[in-house]
């Protein structure tokens, strides 16, 4: 671990002296340690980038406003605030828990429930913080991804699906709080609850997209032998809102699938060719067998 950064924390926190730092794990933009002891213990992670163009003093500042307002609600692991210094650093407390396992019905259940606590919340008091997106927002987002994209069967084949998406779709559920990245690298999942890590693509959206991303087989398929079965499915339901199927809003969550995997696909595409590199080279294997796979499907929402 970086020196430097270790003394500049234990120096403001001398809590964390006796505490023995071990290194956890690395995302794409942040590095995590353990300080832990025989009781408990406290993450570090230090975020070494921003995120979709935003800067990483600005990212960081983003994300302690969404710990403070998911405080005490059961949904985001406990954030020190104090921590925030130097700037690129947040504490987290320590989640005993394992990783989701889509394929475990007591996992689906929980992170069900986890997802329908969030998007209950009110968000009245959370617009000045968190941008608000729609339809339109999404697709100016996507084309800022292809637009470094170079021309050819790839560029071609994201720019065509782009054009065939919907331009304009008529929500019935009301906008919440969103994650918009959950998945295996970021919720963990304990005896009787989980909770979500990493809240640096949260936005005020409608819940379809959050679920459609979770749900997507894009983002099932990243760890080898999982799937996504109707039991488990149901169970995810279940707990969600307390009933075995999807709730009875338009569009559909399974209709705004294609068209949050062509987001996801035009970022990792951007990623590559932006930065010449990703930190899971399986992401861009993957990517490259899961493209036929979409072209093939049917956009439904564009019928």
């Amino acid at each position: 671990m970086n020196c430097a950064r270790t003394e500049t924390l234990i120096d403001r926190y001398p809590e964390l002296e006796p505490l023995s730092p071990v290194y956890l794990n690395s995302g794409l933009f942040n590095d995590c340690y353990l300080f832990s002891d025989s009781v408990g213990g406290k993450v570090l992670r230090w975020r070494r980038e921003g995120v979709a163009g935003r800067a990483l003093e600005k990212v960081v500042s983003f994300e302690k406003e969404i710990h403070r307002f998911l405080l005490g609600q059961n949904i985001a692991v406990g954030c020190h605030e104090q921590s925030w210094v130097p700037a690129d650093c947040l504490l987290l407390d320590y989640f005993r828990a394992e990783p989701l396992n889509y394929d475990c019905p007591r996992h689906m259940y929980l992170v069900g429930q986890l997802y329908g606590r969030l998007h209950a919340l009110r968000v009245e008091d959370l617009g000045k913080h968190v941008e608000s997106r729609d339809l339109s927002s999404y697709r100016e987002e996507i084309e800022s991804y292809l637009s470094v994209v170079p021309v050819g069967a790839l560029g071609s084949f994201l720019h065509d699906c782009l054009a065939e998406s919907p331009k304009n779709l008529t929500f019935s559920s009301s906008r919440a709080l969103v994650h918009g990245d959950g998945g295996f690298t970021n919720i963990f999942v304990a005896a009787e609850e989980a909770r979500l890590l990493d809240w640096e693509w949260a936005e005020l959206s409608y819940p379809q997209f959050d679920l459609a991303h979770f749900l997507s087989p894009l983002v099932v398929a990243r760890r080898p032998a999982s799937s996504l079965s109707s039991d488990k499915l149901s169970q995810f339901w279940l707990g969600y809102h307390g009933r075995a199927e999807e709730p009875a809003w338009t569009p559909s969550v399974e209709e705004i699938k294609p068209f949050v995997e062509l987001r996801a696909l035009a970022w990792l595409a951007h990623r590559y060719h932006s930065t010449g590199r990703l930190s899971q080279v399986s992401r861009s294997r993957l990517c490259e067998d899961y493209w036929n796979e979409l072209r093939s499907e049917s956009l439904v929402v564009t019928r």
